[in-house]
């Protein structure tokens, strides 16, 4: 069943060239299950393979940089540190924990949507979110350390597969996360698009303007998106300075490069999702969304004050007042709640003005 599978995509890749970008978009959503059931077996391959006690040079020349050039590479790390990782001394490779559970996380989304669990596409929707701010955060990076002359001597054709891995990883990720979210979409364009996910997925309806997300959620939302922007937006800019300003001798016992990262990490993460998907992967396992007052989207403007709010000491108390913190106050944006749906209205989406309570 998985090598029928991941055939089957090979088979869907070979078409791509003849197609426009509509009829790609279509195909990505279509085969989303298929996309994930790769991205999974792929990327966690060399994080397996590094607990062999010994690996040949075929498996070490070839089939590792394979491995990671074609699937999405997801690093959790915080930093030059090495919390989340381990080095087998043996096989020369590493392997990270959080990554391992990331794939293991991508799979059971996978199985879950073969299965048609109606809690499928909140489990794709979380994980594509992910590989795609990895994977736009690292092409940033990489075009960052090309404007550096000092660099060029490390790209390579390895490097050009590598980067056009990465844009590939991305386009995929947003094409996915934009079909469960159904956002900007009309309801005659998403019905065009038959099978979205095999027919089983489930939407995140835009919600009314009342319905806001408890503290409880507010506190999960703080957590995941910290612990993720902390090992996803800080590795890359923390090698990236250091090659601008010379200062190698950095590290994160240093309480002033830490809080350094962190912000940029925030201001990386943050205003990317609340204004490209309208939420985050915190807010996802929750199925909230932020819009303004009057429950329009959010425009880079409102996205960059609510992250700059953010960053006022003890901020994250001030939710216990009334449930909304400063930077929703301050900013006159909120975080509502919205409903993961499937059933008859499956793929069509509300506008907010239209919105009706008893299409649920």
């Amino acid at each position: 069943m998985v090598f029928h599978r991941i055939v089957k995509l090979h088979k869907v890749l070979e078409i791509l060239n003849c197609m426009n970008r509509t009829e790609i978009d279509t195909l990505i959503k279509k085969n989303s299950g298929q996309i994930a059931l790769v991205a999974g077996v792929v990327g966690v391959m060399p994080h397996l393979l590094a607990f062999l006690p010994e690996l040949s040079d075929a498996l070490l020349d070839i089939l590792i940089p394979f491995l990671l050039i074609a699937g999405p590479v997801v690093h959790f790390n915080v930093g030059d540190s090495y919390i989340l990782m381990e080095f087998n001394q043996y096989s020369g490779l590493s392997y990270n924990y959080m990554s391992i559970l990331f794939y293991g996380l991508i799979l059971y989304g996978y199985f879950l949507h073969i299965n048609k669990s109606n809690s499928n596409s909140k489990v794709l929707l979380f994980t594509f979110s992910i590989i795609l701010i990895s994977h736009v955060v690292g092409f940033l990076f990489i075009v960052l350390n090309v404007m550096l002359p000092s660099n060029w001597e490390y790209y390579n054709w390895i490097s050009i597969l590598h980067i056009a891995s990465t844009i590939t990883w991305a386009y995929m990720s947003f094409v996915i996360c934009k079909s469960l979210l159904n956002v900007d979409q009309e309801p005659t364009e998403i019905r065009a698009a038959e099978n979205v996910l095999d027919e089983v997925d489930a939407v995140l309806r835009k919600p009314d303007h009342g319905t806001r997300a408890t503290i409880n959620e507010r506190l999960l939302h703080y957590i995941i998106d910290m612990l993720l922007y902390a090992t996803l937006c800080t590795t890359g800019t923390f090698y990236f300075v250091g090659n601008i300003f010379m200062f190698n001798g950095w590290t994160l016992g240093d309480n002033s490069v830490l809080l350094m990262l962190m912000l940029i990490g925030q201001f990386l993460y943050y205003p990317f999702f609340e204004v490209v998907l309208g939420t985050t992967p915190g807010k996802i396992l929750t199925g909230s969304i932020v819009v303004k007052e009057d429950g329009s989207k959010l425009k880079l403007k409102d996205a960059m004050n609510r992250t700059l709010v953010r960053v006022v000491p003890f901020e994250p108390f001030s939710f216990f007042s009334n449930g909304s913190g400063w930077h929703d106050k301050w900013t006159k944006t909120k975080v509502v709640k919205g409903k993961f749906e499937d059933g008859e209205n499956r793929g069509e989406l509300n506008e907010f003005d239209d919105f009706d309570d008893s299409n649920i």
